[in-house]
């Protein structure tokens, strides 16, 4: 005699295993995927802070000088006969002292002096996000 017996068989678990471990694998891929996005958005993050931070005390430096500037070369910024502002492989210097601070790098940073504007083109690298943020100061230059 054969009784009418709870339970599931054997297709029947398959099928739910089969369901749930793709449910599982979709939402492990979107797991995945988030957490790789916010990992590229967060370096792209420091890196503009990175960047912002060095642009403003660079400016500033600029700002607060009382003389007239009087080179503007690719790679440095003398005023008074004194290098202010200059470019060292990655490092970036102003007033002698370097500003890297968290390994980046500030290769391919350049200025350039086009009737009274300087202009300051910083590009910064970090952990593999590349930011280039550009500026322009109004100022006088003596021959």
């Amino acid at each position: 005699m054969i009784r009418n017996q709870a339970g599931a068989t054997l297709i029947e678990l398959l099928a739910a295993l089969s369901i749930a471990s793709f449910i599982i694998w979709g939402i492990l891929h979107i797991n995945i995927s988030v957490l790789r996005d916010f990992g590229q958005i967060t370096s792209q993050t420091n890196v503009r802070q990175v960047a912002d931070l060095a642009m403003d005390e660079l400016v500033g430096k600029l700002r607060k000088q009382e003389s007239v500037l009087t080179i503007v070369r690719n790679d440095q910024i003398v005023v008074n006969g004194r290098t202010l502002v200059r470019v060292i492989g990655e490092d970036l210097e102003i007033e002698g002292q370097s500003i890297r601070s968290f390994g980046e790098s500030y290769a391919g940073t350049n200025f350039d002096y086009e009737g009274n504007l300087l202009k300051i083109n910083l590009k910064v690298e970090l952990n593999g996000s590349t930011y280039t943020l550009t500026n322009s100061i109004y100022y006088r230059q003596t021959k």
